[in-house]
């Protein structure tokens, strides 16, 4: 009977090469002409896992799209017309992961626009979901091209007695003649009748 071995405590590998070179020793003792190179090639060999894995470095992106944003935009129109349709270069955008999409918009050029001050935004973004917005103003200036409705007066007839020269028509002095009236010269003139 073979006497126990006392090994210790290492992988299964190390214990059956262990055992089988413990029962190789006792075999040569029984069998004194088995060839010792058969001991010798039996070596204790220890036994390796790997274990593997990998390390993930994820960059962030972070930067929102670079926008080429316009200027406000003006246009004007007639009194009483109320708005018209205003055009624009629309804005463009670029991003450091190379794409920037155009995501939403308030107002298309060739949109209708009602006289006042509107304002209008752009909205990119980019693949990672950063987003940047332009915002510009659309001014419809009504312009006043008709001219002051006047309810003027007819003409103003004074009689003065022969040789006076002139009288006072409201509070200014008019010789005889035609004047036009003071400080009004946008006004037709005022004819003074002459007395025979």
């Amino acid at each position: 009977m073979l006497a126990p071995l006392k090994l210790p405590t290492h992988s299964l590998m190390d214990l059956a090469t262990a055992r089988l070179a413990h029962l190789m020793s006792m075999l040569f003792n029984w069998i004194p002409s088995l060839p010792l190179s058969l001991a010798s090639t039996m070596s204790p060999r220890q036994s390796t896992v790997d274990c593997v894995f990998n390390v993930f470095v994820i960059e962030l992106d972070t930067i929102p799209p670079v926008i080429a944003c316009i200027n406000d935009v003006s246009q004007t129109v007639n009194s009483g017309v109320g708005g018209t349709t205003v055009t624009w270069t629309e804005p463009t955008a670029t991003d450091n992961s190379g794409t920037a999409t155009l995501t939403s918009r308030t107002h298309a050029p060739g949109s209708f626009f009602i006289v006042g001050t509107t304002e209008v935004t752009y909205t990119f973004t980019d693949g990672s979901g950063n987003s940047a917005d332009c915002v510009f103003n659309v001014f419809v200036i009504e312009l006043d091209t008709i001219p002051p409705v006047i309810a003027c007066i007819n003409d103003v007839s004074q009689t003065v007695n022969s040789g006076v020269g002139g009288t006072t028509v409201t509070g200014s002095f008019f010789n005889v003649g035609t004047t036009p009236s003071p400080g009004l010269s946008q006004l037709p003139p005022t004819t003074l009748a002459q007395s025979l």
